[in-house]
């Protein structure tokens, strides 16, 4: 795929970008990097070498947008200079962010939702003392997040007049 710009100074040429980015559970819920330029947008797959033409002759420097993914953070802005005929690697890693839980109270019944990073699934565990650290009882299977919206989770209500405290843990996949 090559990219043709069009700014102020001497062109020259086509450059390269090679995106790397991870982990793999992130790209292939989606995540990825674009290059975002006047005349349009174009996602650098990972590991597949994107040209970009006219490159400056002294080099360019281009800003890279990272593609959201729900659940998931970046680590931070990602910029690449391109050298006319060169090849720029560029690396870019998501991190999954910590998990949330939303609880609704007893009003209209207990309920319990779980937010995190999409693709992953994770476990909720619970203990009615937060000073015995190990005291906390888990349920199964693990909950996949497959989108953007709350998983409600079902039968994990107190008994009457206790209660419980809940925490999400990632499980393994």
């Amino acid at each position: 795929m090559t990219a043709h710009y069009a700014t102020a100074g001497t062109f020259s040429g086509v450059g390269y970008i090679l995106a790397q980015v991870g982990p793999p559970l992130a790209t292939r819920q989606g995540g990825g990097l674009k290059l975002r330029r006047p005349n349009g947008v174009i996602s650098l797959a990972p590991g597949v070498p994107v040209a970009v033409s006219n490159v400056s002759v002294a080099g360019s420097t281009y800003p890279l947008d990272w593609v959201p993914l729900c659940g998931w953070g970046s680590n931070g802005p990602v910029e690449v200079r391109l050298t006319v005929g060169q090849t720029q690697q560029v690396s870019a890693v998501y991190e999954p962010l910590p998990a949330r839980l939303e609880g609704n109270g007893r009003a209209a019944g207990f309920r319990l939702g779980l937010s995190g990073a999409v693709g992953m699934s994770y476990r909720i565990e619970w203990t009615t003392n937060l000073g015995l650290p190990n005291s906390w009882t888990t349920n199964q299977p693990a909950y996949p997040i497959s989108n953007c919206l709350p998983v409600v989770l079902p039968g994990l209500e107190p008994a009457a007049g206790a209660s419980r405290f809940f925490r999400a843990v990632p499980a393994r996949n």
